[in-house]
């Protein structure tokens, strides 16, 4: 039978790659923003904008997005590489699919300005496109994230497959390691006295046992 922390581990799994399974739906299929998500996205998104808002040139517009896909793509590493959490990791993906889907559909509203503004500020897009003087690269940007994303939440959901399967169970053999203190002890030179019937007494027979200030005298 499986232990409670391998059953724990088993359905973490499932629901993490049903969530991978719904995100790719949702996102790539349907074309719509996850519900409540969308609101983390959007205070990561503005957070980004205002940690940058004193770097020069493109580097504040840019940082809202970067940042939108980048925390978790972070969170999706450090489950990944430092914790070994695939089911976590895979959420993580599915969470930074949706985001980088989100990402595209504004890169390519560069055209058409469609979508709300969020305050009254100017539209990151069409002002770094505008910037670069290539306006042509809105549609291949938009794709490339798009495409990005997509592998993104089909990578989190082959880790939360292979999280499913069984684990070789590793057997570690415990070395007793050795008393350095006894060993040392032991190998110390030992001086006894020349009369060894140190238990003697007058009702014993024997000799009487050695004052302590000569037992440990020089043969």
């Amino acid at each position: 039978m499986l232990g409670s922390a391998r059953v724990r581990s088993v359905i973490a799994n499932l629901v993490a790659a049903a969530a991978c399974v719904l995100a790719a739906w949702w996102a790539f299929v349907v074309g719509q923003r996850v519900p409540y998500l969308t609101y983390v996205d959007l205070g990561f998104h503005q957070l980004g904008h205002l940690v940058f808002a004193w770097a020069p040139g493109l580097a504040g517009p840019l940082a809202g997005s970067i940042a939108q896909v980048g925390i978790p793509l972070g969170l999706a590493l450090y489950f990944g590489v430092l914790r070994r959490d695939s089911a976590a990791t895979a959420l993580m993906l599915a969470w930074f699919a949706t985001s980088a889907q989100n990402v595209s559909v504004y890169v390519v509203d560069k055209q058409f300005q469609y979508l709300p503004l969020v305050g009254n500020g100017q539209r990151d897009w069409p002002f770094i496109f505008s910037s670069l003087g290539h306006a042509g690269w809105a549609a291949p940007a938009a794709e490339a994230m798009r495409v990005l994303g997509l592998a993104g939440v089909i990578l989190g959901l082959v880790i939360a497959l292979v999280g499913l399967l069984p684990q070789a169970e590793t057997r570690t053999t415990r070395v007793r390691l050795p008393d350095l203190e006894a060993e040392r002890l032991a190998a110390l030179p030992r001086r006894e006295p020349r009369n060894r019937t140190l238990s003697a007494t007058p009702l014993t027979g024997g000799d009487p046992p050695l004052p302590p200030w000569r037992m440990h005298a020089p043969h």
